[in-house]
């Protein structure tokens, strides 16, 4: 399927307009956590410092927004584009972008002050996770310059959301006894009734609540597999 690819201007106007917003949605969810908190942001250094840093990130995206709309909007368009005309022996670096937007959402999260601080704050999540994927959609124009710029942002957001699904979700396969959730238990009982008689020795009915998915669970009965096989 062929990908309908923005014009080149409406492309980064609108990177460049979800870039401004994001930061100041950060600064509001910022201040409310503050104050939920029952901490005075304005006698805190580091509170005031990380505002900051966020007013700054929010203001230049916000700058170069209002310029595309100028006669510099072709001179806004060639800086945003300058890191793909790395010459061919620094492309390395575009690589090793590419391995650190794939991968640091997930490590960052995986923090556990960070998850503790920030793992309930939508927008936080959601510019970190921005200034990932701007840096691995970059970094793929970098290595291959024939990829138009939205593919290469879609591909990096998909292979980015899918790691970090995987990376979470793999903390769940385990010999663990006890279930590790409320409903888990059913996702072992109904796929082992498409083959009832092998595992209880009688005929029992086949399962009527998700009978496809349920369908995708049977192979670790077939060759009696531990706990964790199943959880994979």
């Amino acid at each position: 399927m062929k990908i309908t690819q923005p014009s080149r201007i409406t492309f980064w106007r609108t990177i460049l307009l979800i870039g401004a917003v994001l930061p100041w949605l950060s600064i509001w969810q910022s201040i409310t956590l503050a104050r939920r908190m029952e901490i005075d942001f304005t006698a805190s250094t580091s509170w005031m410092g990380f505002l900051a840093v966020l007013f700054v990130l929010g203001l230049i995206p916000l700058l170069a927004w209002t310029l595309t709309w100028s006669s510099f909007s072709e001179r806004i368009l060639f800086l945003a584009e300058s890191p793909v005309r790395l010459p061919q022996n620094a492309r390395w670096i575009g690589w090793i972008a590419l391995v650190v937007s794939l991968t640091g959402y997930t490590i960052v999260f995986a923090i556990p002050f960070v998850q503790k601080l920030f793992g309930g704050e939508n927008w936080i999540r959601l510019l970190v996770f921005w200034y990932f994927m701007m840096t691995g959609f970059i970094a793929v124009k970098a290595i291959w310059r024939d990829i138009p710029w939205f593919t290469s942002l879609l591909s990096v957001v998909l292979v980015q959301t899918t790691f970090h699904a995987l990376a979470v979700n793999f903390s769940y396969v385990t010999n663990y006894p006890f279930a590790m959730g409320w409903s888990e238990t059913s996702r072992f009982y109904y796929p082992s009734l498409f083959i009832s008689e092998a595992v209880y020795g009688q005929t029992l009915p086949l399962p009527i609540l998700h009978p496809t998915l349920h369908l995708l669970l049977v192979p670790p009965y077939l060759f009696d597999a531990p706990l964790w096989v199943h959880r994979f």
